[in-house]
């Protein structure tokens, strides 16, 4: 049996991944801090890219993901700490002190918040 390579990642097709992602997240538990937000952000990207089939050398990269610079990380030190997304650099991912997931839209002039997961941490 042939396998076809998997077609390249459409915009479209991110956006109904990043829907299948604020599913799961609206129905996890909240965290506490922005490590215990990254480990839920990345297990929950992971399997919905493991749901929608993705090719196994992206699901090897989501597994390997961590919270340091070197992985796109930026402003660890400070609140929040944020990274561009991989697939869709116009949009940013904040991880907050308190455990408060927050995607946003960057535009020239604005941004748009796209979703947001409070933390269980007052801020």
């Amino acid at each position: 049996m042939q396998h076809s390579s998997p077609a390249p990642l459409t915009r479209h097709s991110y956006d109904l991944l990043l829907s299948d992602l604020f599913q799961r997240l609206e129905a996890s538990p909240l965290c506490s801090s922005a490590e215990q937000a990254h480990d839920l952000l990345t297990s929950t990207w992971l399997a919905v890219n493991e749901q929608r089939q993705a090719p196994e050398e992206v699901l090897r990269h989501l597994r390997r993901r961590k919270l340091i610079a070197e992985h796109g990380w930026h402003n660890l030190d400070g609140d929040p700490c944020y990274r561009q997304a991989d697939e869709a650099p116009d949009i940013r991912i904040n991880l907050h002190r308190n455990g408060a997931i927050v995607f946003e839209r960057l535009t020239e002039d604005a941004s748009t918040v796209l979703f947001v997961l409070p933390g269980s941490q007052a801020p």
